[in-house]
């Protein structure tokens, strides 16, 4: 049995919380194991005050910052609009991935693509192909 640890934070400039006990994952996200499974720690919190989130809806960080577990600081948004407000002004599809991102891309089991394409500024389709190896052949 895991031992479950205190959720730490240190309050910065801009009212960010940022989590100071747990570690990141691979996207810069502080996770704890659950029950066998990662979890996000603002995630966590955020629905031990509001609740699950309704299906259709991501959680967004009007902050920008990763590391910051502060609910005040967290918006429901739709998946599009999340996507959209993230992707102003870049081409998805011209985006170059490093070696090491597209062997995270490959391995990642949780996330659907349409959220890894997100995370990495690239599309659905994309990420279908480099799961599928038809691009990025040439990393292992």
């Amino acid at each position: 049995m895991s031992k479950r640890r205190d959720i730490a934070y240190e309050l910065n400039e801009k009212g960010c919380h940022v989590c100071t006990s747990h570690k990141p994952d691979a996207h810069g996200y502080p996770q704890f194991q659950r029950d066998g499974r990662p979890r996000l720690v603002y995630v966590y919190l955020y629905r031990q005050v509001y609740g699950n989130i309704a299906k259709g809806l991501v959680l967004h960080h009007i902050c920008e910052n990763k590391m910051c577990i502060n609910i005040a600081h967290i918006v429901v948004k739709t998946v599009s609009k999340h996507m959209n407000g993230h992707l102003k002004g870049k081409r998805p599809s011209s985006a170059r991935l490093s070696d090491a991102q597209v062997r995270c891309i490959r391995s990642n089991k949780t996330l659907k693509q349409k959220h890894l394409g997100f995370l990495y500024g690239v599309t659905q389709s994309m990420i279908s192909k480099i799961k599928s190896n038809v691009t990025y052949r040439e990393t292992t």
